[in-house]
């Protein structure tokens, strides 16, 4: 992801004999070396910044603190409790909106994603989904998401931000990823056709 100027990315870095997952950060003109801001993973382009998802420091496999780095330094947004075994699994921003989606260690819990308005100043909603992993995409008017890879729960639905209206997006088995635009409301929806290739629909919501 990037806010114009940066751009930010998970992965695999190597910690003594550990692969850890980290965000990075580098500059799009590459002028400077690539800094490393922290454990952690789903990094999300802000206006001051970049928001992503701390790798608890007990848990190696839960990600359970939201922060934000200014270019300088991290500060926590909020946190989830570290024995609720529960962890975020996607940030995602766009504009005045933030998406936030948290996954369980017991996958048959599903999972939920909270959406808000201004600096997380104001709950737009909840979503609840069956799939425990949420994939999704987000514009000032929409949240659109899916189950990723899973081949169960793999529907895919549209959410109004204004209106709290859901629209089925169809159902793709293996590759259950909606995209919308972040200037207007185009998306994008695959189309799985068994063991052959993917294919997309294109339109706008609306």
């Amino acid at each position: 992801v990037t806010d114009g100027t940066h751009v930010y990315f998970a992965s695999n870095l190597l910690s003594g004999e550990t692969w850890v997952p980290s965000v990075i950060c580098c500059e799009l003109d590459g002028s400077a070396q690539s800094t490393v801001i922290g454990d952690g993973a789903y990094p999300a382009a802000v206006n001051d910044g970049v928001l992503w998802a701390a790798l608890d420091e007990s848990n190696g496999n839960l990600c359970t603190a939201l922060r934000r780095w200014n270019g300088q330094q991290s500060q926590d947004v909020f946190a989830v409790e570290t024995d609720s075994r529960w962890g975020i699994s996607g940030v995602w921003a766009c504009g005045d909106v933030r998406a936030v989606a948290f996954g369980a260690a017991d996958s048959a819990q599903g999972s939920y994603v909270g959406i808000w308005r201004g600096d997380f100043e104001s709950l737009v909603c909840w979503v609840a989904a069956d799939a425990p992993r949420v994939i999704g995409c987000l514009n000032q008017s929409w949240f659109v998401w899916g189950a990723g890879s899973e081949s169960h729960n793999t529907e895919m639905f549209a959410l109004n931000l204004s209106s709290r209206e859901v629209t089925y997006l169809g159902d793709a088995p293996g590759y259950s990823r909606p995209t919308v635009a972040q200037e207007c409301d185009a998306i994008m929806a695959p189309v799985t056709h068994g063991t052959g290739a993917v294919s997309f629909r294109v339109g706008t919501l609306g």
